[in-house]
């Protein structure tokens, strides 16, 4: 960090390994392993001490996380801009195509803190000096993997206290967890009518809640951590399957920025599909908690008060690296950021007002001039360490060589998270009755390539590729009509009567969550031009047709009907905590079938044709297709 003339500029963090890359940022299971032992010391009472800061600096944890929404305070002097002050609510592009580049330089400000503090707190330690000084030079902000692992380690979020090493000897200390809550300031807040919910959540003069849930006898809050491991996990793990195939649908089937930056099913042609936005939503809402159980990590005028905060944006921008990575490519305007329209807008960009990649990504200064802010155009680069930071996933790649970088992105996808098998097991499903889903590893991308020859030649080299449909269902709706954040279900099966049942059931297949301000009164201009605003995604299906093994291929013949008969929804969302999809006016749920042809390539996965919509499955059902004239 450094602060220079007139305002704070992110800069990044500093320190590089001589004559090599800049040091990545590691995956939070990596990074609490014995061997980065005084990285996650320092981390952890960097954290702490940046909490401690006093609330009136623009470099406290207060402020830093007010950026994003609540306390509506103008930061380091970034603007009362366009909109009217009763209009404003916080700077954070949410429903904008800016939303990835916007949370690149804001999750580079507290990493840039939490660094300084730790540089300081390794001179406190008159043991091993070096390596305390090493680990701190090399600290980056920890990401969480939410699509490879169900939850974090259970001292990121279970465990109330820590054992660390501290100074000035190392000896052991237990200190409480930085990761599990964030302790808001004694004494009058700012506009302090600003920091509430429609949730039990009374506390805000305590701290941040996950999943809050209030004692009517005692009138106090809690976390009820056994309703956040149904959020984030599920029944046999379902919520974060449905999780891990949103994300990994980005890569398989979004190939356009419009698509993949923002949750707005009117940025293309054809249903809805999942965005980088929308998938992320998943996370917030899994830790906040869905209705009637709000916590701060559910409205986004709040979530950024939550240590989880971090540790899910920067695996958000893992991901924006990764996509950029594969599909970079600077002569193919469809692959980045466009004239388009900010449905939501923010203090210094009116609703429904244009943006591009020269937008200004308020408050973030790229230097201590006044209106000297850092743009999307300053960040479509390989992440080569322009804030100081990278990716274990880049680590030797020749960005000079597009292809080649491509291909690489896609084998380490494939390792990680098996994109390519899972077709394959579609594939054997529809032609045997029968998927093996025990293959998995970091052979996947060697299976993969060898079952793709074996298919391609097993019918003689003038065949047809194979083809095997993967079929969604498409949830679009009016991003403002509940008033706040608001989730569908899906279910392929009966439905429990209880809403905090619901991600626990057999039944239970993914569901698609809506992260929105959850008082539009406190926004009224953005609501009132943007109350036409449609979101929404695409959830896949077939990983969970071949589990129930109730068809005996993927063929339209059997899914269509089994569909018809087991396919259902609910919502969760409005004052109430539940709205019957009757009464959702905007709600439509559709199903598709979209082929998937298995031609190995080296750069990309299998290539995709065009959807099939099947309007029959849903049609004249209470929040299903409702263009009865259409076929």
């Amino acid at each position: 960090m450094a602060t220079t003339g007139n305002h704070t500029v992110v800069t990044g963090v500093i320190g590089k390994t001589p004559g090599q890359a800049v040091y990545n940022r590691l995956e939070i299971y990596k990074f609490i392993e014995p061997e980065n032992k005084y990285q996650f010391a320092l981390y952890v009472q960097a954290l702490r001490r940046l909490m401690d800061v006093n609330p009136s600096s623009w470099v406290s944890y207060f402020q830093i996380a007010g950026i994003h929404g609540a306390p509506y305070i103008a930061w380091d002097g970034a603007g009362a801009g366009p909109n009217p002050a009763q209009a404003f609510k916080g700077y954070c592009t949410h429903g904008s195509v800016l939303f990835p580049t916007w949370h690149r330089p804001y999750v580079a400000l507290i990493e840039q803190e939490i660094q300084k503090h730790a540089l300081e707190i390794a001179k406190e330690y008159t043991s091993y000096q070096q390596e305390w000084q090493t680990a701190a030079i090399s600290l980056r902000q920890p990401y969480w993997d939410w699509a490879a692992t169900a939850t974090p380690p259970d001292k990121i979020y279970i465990d109330d206290k820590l054992t660390i090493p501290a100074p000035p000897k190392g000896d052991a200390l237990v200190v409480d967890n930085p990761f599990k809550w964030y302790t808001f300031p004694a004494g009058p807040l700012p506009d302090e009518q600003d920091f509430q919910l429609p949730s039990p959540v009374e506390a805000w003069r305590g701290r941040t809640y996950r999943c809050a849930q209030l004692d009517n006898a005692t009138q106090t809050v809690s976390d009820d951590l056994t309703q956040l491991q149904k959020n984030i996990d599920g029944f046999k793990s379902q919520a974060y399957l449905n999780r891990r195939r949103q994300a990994l649908s980005l890569f398989q089937y979004v190939q356009t920025w419009a698509r993949f930056s923002r949750d707005d099913s009117s940025s293309g042609p054809g249903p809805s599909l999942v965005s980088l936005e929308a998938v992320h939503a998943l996370i917030h809402t899994g830790f906040g908690g869905t209705a009637p159980f709000f916590g701060h990590m559910t409205s986004p005028q709040t979530a950024a008060f939550d240590p989880i905060f971090w540790l899910h944006h920067s695996q958000t921008d893992r991901l924006l690296s990764l996509w950029l990575a594969l599909r970079y490519n600077p002569n193919d305007a469809n692959l980045w950021i466009s004239s388009s329209t900010d449905h939501d807008g923010t203090w210094t960009t009116p609703a429904d007002g244009k943006v591009d990649e020269n937008t200004d990504l308020t408050p973030f200064y790229a230097t201590s001039q006044d209106d000297s802010f850092w743009k999307s155009s300053d960040l479509r680069v390989p992440p080569n360490g322009l804030f100081g930071y990278s990716y274990p996933e880049f680590d030797g790649l020749d960005f000079s060589d597009r292809v080649a970088v491509a291909t690489a992105i896609k084998s380490k996808l494939n390792a990680l998270y098996g994109i390519t098998l899972a077709v394959q097991q579609w594939h054997q499903f529809h032609t045997t009755g029968a998927a093996d889903t025990t293959a998995t590893g970091p052979d996947d991308d060697i299976a993969a390539r060898a079952y793709t020859r074996t298919v391609q030649s097993s019918d003689g080299p003038d065949a047809q590729p194979p083809t095997v449909l993967s079929w969604s269902a498409h949830i679009t709706a009016k991003k403002f009509e509940l008033g706040g954040s608001f989730w569908v279900l899906l279910f392929l099966g009966p439905v429990p009567d209880r809403p905090e049942d619901w991600r626990a059931c057999p039944s239970y297949v993914g569901e698609y969550a809506a992260f929105v301000h959850s008082e539009p009164a406190r926004c009224a201009n953005c609501v009132k031009l943007g109350m036409g605003a449609l979101v929404g995604s695409h959830i896949s299906l077939n990983d969970a047709i071949i589990e129930r093994a109730a068809v005996r291929s993927l063929d339209p013949s059997e899914v269509v009907p089994y569909l018809r008969r087991e396919l259902c929804w609910r919502v969760q969302g409005g004052p109430a905590g539940y709205v019957h999809p009757g009464d959702f006016d905007s709600l439509e749920v559709d199903v598709s079938a979209t082929p998937v042809h298995l031609i190995e390539k080296e750069d990309d996965f299998y290539p995709i044709g065009e959807p099939q919509m099947y309007h029959e499955v849903t049609r004249g059902r209470p929040g299903g297709y409702r263009n009865a004239h259409a076929l």
